[in-house]
């Protein structure tokens, strides 16, 4: 009866731990006072999205504790934290935050762009064009002329600012409003560079990419910028 027991203490644990692999927490310093969200990060743990304005720099505004037992916020992070096997396989790196400029002026978002930054979704009117619109250095986003978006960060190493001059661009256009598919090579990503249209290009709902190409429907018409290794 108490080998029984003790096997099935043993499974309970182990089918805990598997549970947490992969896990998403949210954890939040509210108020710009440390917080620690207690959970298993044995497995790694890595920044999936970033909820703040305040930066989440791993070392700065958040970690894990010295027993590896939870994620620590502090300085107004607040952060969806992606838990267990994946995260130190490397999968989850890439982080999804929102950068807004409300008041129709340049604002600077704080982040790690030392891996690359890309616009995911475009949620503003005003049209997000890089370099006018919007960019990165090595001290985080910026945003200006009323462009609001959701960023991706990671993935890639960064390289030099995107420019034209440094990048492939591909001009696609949705015309009387149709679907249209533009070849391209978007194997290390596509950014959207200058939106022509007056329809705003939003990534997911008009234009996206796959293994074929670009992609552009209901009136978007835009440059997009082809990620290199180059």
């Amino acid at each position: 009866m108490r080998k029984t027991s003790i096997l099935l203490i043993a499974f309970l644990i182990s089918a805990a731990a598997y549970a947490q692999t992969g896990t998403i927490i949210t954890c939040e310093s509210i108020n710009n006072i440390r917080h620690t969200c207690w959970t298993d990060v044995h497995n790694g743990v890595a920044l999936s999205r970033q909820l703040s304005s305040n930066a989440c720099i791993r070392g700065q505004s958040w970690g894990t504790t010295r027993k590896g037992n939870g994620v620590w916020v502090d300085r107004g992070c607040r952060g969806q934290f992606l838990v267990g096997a994946l995260s130190s396989a490397g999968l989850g790196t890439r982080q999804t935050f929102l950068c807004e400029s409300t008041d129709g002026r340049r604002h600077a978002c704080a982040a790690d762009t030392a891996y690359g930054v890309q616009l995911a979704r475009q949620i503003s009117k005003k049209s997000c064009n890089l370099g006018s619109d919007w960019g990165f250095d090595q001290n985080g986003i910026w945003v200006n002329h009323g462009c609001r978006a959701e960023f991706v960060v990671g993935a890639t190493p960064a390289v030099e600012p995107m420019t034209s001059s440094t990048r492939p661009t591909v001009v696609c256009e949705s015309l009387k409003g149709g679907r249209t598919l533009c070849n391209a090579d978007t194997s290390l990503g596509v950014s959207l560079l200058r939106q022509i249209s007056d329809k705003a290009c939003i990534r997911g709902e008009n234009w996206n990419y796959d293994n074929q190409g670009i992609w552009v429907d209901h009136g978007c018409r835009a440059e997009f910028l082809l990620n290199s290794s180059q």
